[in-house]
């Protein structure tokens, strides 16, 4: 008996420690008894003191940022009817420096007997930094000269900034629905294709080609592509438009 309670109280003290350790704060709640866990790291991102209010899910959602709510509400309801985890972005007020980015991923740990909802588990991670570069980034990408366009393995366009709108003709909107392939007016989509594998392990290339606008003319351009430093399989590109520049050749 000594023994396992030895073994039980080291467990319970390496799980502290790796509690105290890890970046991301751990969240538990039970949805039968309303019992509520809130790990020391959950109150030390938001400035406050381990343990300085009770962990409750009335405590937990009184410090999102009204405007989050419904939408951090929906998407965890949405997860109890499936087996995916779930994943909410949202603002949460801080004792001193207002309103921090704060995400949270989790699943359902256990159902009842008929299936409902037991308890739950939960990482909470402070990615304000994150969104203010990411957003700090998008306000760049705007603003810049230079067209920008963010495509897919399968050169599905999922991003494109003001500026290619402006050289192409066609609206955010209409691009998202087409491909490279669609716009290239000089490569066939074979060589489009073979041109982004050669990227797939690192490197970037730089080249002149020829896009489609919506009215049918062709912009002489300067590509500079690679491979998208957050993984995924995604290309990004910069483009130039060279029509001032051939009219002096």
């Amino acid at each position: 008996m000594r023994e396992a309670e030895a073994a039980l109280q080291q467990n319970e003290e390496r799980l502290r420690m790796t509690l105290e350790a890890v970046e991301e704060a751990v969240l538990e709640y039970n949805r039968e008894t309303g019992e509520t866990y809130f790990s020391p790291r959950f109150y030390q991102m938001l400035g406050y003191e381990p343990g300085e209010f009770t962990a409750t899910r009335e405590a937990f959602w009184s410090l999102v940022h009204p405007d989050d709510v419904e939408s951090g509400l929906a998407a965890l309801h949405e997860s109890y009817a499936a087996t995916n985890p779930f994943c909410l972005d949202g603002r949460m007020r801080s004792r001193t420096e207002g309103w921090r980015w704060i995400r949270v991923r989790g699943r359902v740990l256990t159902r009842g007997a008929t299936g409902e909802v037991a308890r739950l588990l939960g990482t909470a991670l402070d990615v304000t930094e994150q969104r203010e570069a990411e957003e700090e980034l998008r306000l760049v990408l705007r603003t810049c000269f230079d067209g920008f366009l963010v495509v897919s393995q399968d050169l599905r366009i999922l991003e494109a900034n003001e500026a290619y709108c402006r050289l192409t003709g066609y609206s955010r909107e209409e691009l998202l629905k087409l491909s490279v392939a669609d716009l290239e007016a000089f490569e066939a989509p074979e060589a489009v294709r073979t041109r982004a594998a050669e990227l797939r392990t690192g490197g970037w290339q730089r080249f002149e080609s020829g896009h489609r606008r919506k009215d049918g003319t062709v912009v002489a351009l300067e590509v500079n592509l690679s491979r998208s430093p957050s993984g995924g399989g995604r290309y990004i590109s910069f483009v130039r438009d060279l029509t001032a520049r051939n009219r002096m050749l």
